[in-house]
């Protein structure tokens, strides 16, 4: 009688969270048999929270910056009492000091969206993955972007103090990015550049190997996928910057 092949050893959430990190195509492999999330949400949602607790006095200090600055370029602000324009002030200072309650709603949505472009991508390239898989590809990817950089950034501006950021391109402009490069253009452009540095790139290299090694999409789409996933978002954050 053959032996019986034995069943492979299974990984857990967060042996494939740091596998991500460390050895990615071993934690891609594991994800094609094992489509694991939940763990990397929590990771993601906890390390991105932090830095938005770490980021609430910069961003304050940003928000009070920018009031003060529209008080005399916007006629529509200009016109307002001084009351009005302080209890604005003040409805805008709130809601930077809670925007952490919000993180994981955000990576949710960012890893639904991720998830949605890949099936696509799938359906083009001919691959044999699934919504399931690329969805907790994207939420494992995310510690990346949504973990780790986050947290950076809000550590670092934490350590260099609020009067340092008196805008948005401030704050994005703690880790280097192409921006650096073009330090006066417009606040479209800027913050358009300034969400292209390591970490979108590591993002980026990462979203290409796990299509390849989740799904069997061929290398060609695989890149074009997490180029748009990348730069899609990068553009649809810079189309919001004012």
């Amino acid at each position: 009688m053959g032996q019986t092949a034995a069943a492979a050893p299974k990984s857990s959430g967060l042996t494939i969270l740091w596998d991500v990190i460390v050895a990615p195509k071993a934690a891609f492999a594991a994800l094609r048999e094992q489509p694991n999330w939940l763990w990397a949400f929590i990771a993601v949602s906890v390390l991105g929270a932090i830095g938005a607790v770490l980021l609430i006095p910069a961003g304050q200090h940003m928000m009070t910056s920018i009031s003060a600055q529209m008080a005399q370029t916007d006629p529509r602000i200009a016109q307002m009492t001084p009351e009005q324009r302080q209890q604005m002030l003040a409805v805008q200072l709130t809601i930077q000091r809670f925007t952490w309650v919000f993180y994981p709603v955000l990576v949710m949505i960012s890893a639904l969206f991720t998830g949605l472009v890949m099936l696509v991508v799938n359906a083009i390239s001919g691959g044999d993955g699934n919504f399931k898989r690329f969805f907790a590809l994207a939420m494992n990817v995310a510690i990346v972007t949504w973990g780790i950089a986050y947290l950076l950034v809000g550590f670092i501006s934490y350590l260099r103090g609020p009067d340092s950021f008196s805008s948005a391109r401030d704050i994005y402009n703690i880790i280097p990015n192409l921006g650096w490069l073009v330090p006066n253009t417009s606040p479209k452009i800027g913050a358009l550049l300034g969400s292209i540095g390591p970490f979108a790139i590591w993002s980026l290299i990462l979203l290409s190997l796990g299509l390849q090694e989740t799904s069997r999409i061929k290398p060609v789409w695989a890149w074009t996928g997490a180029i748009v996933i990348v730069f899609g978002s990068a553009l649809i954050g810079a189309a919001f910057a004012q």
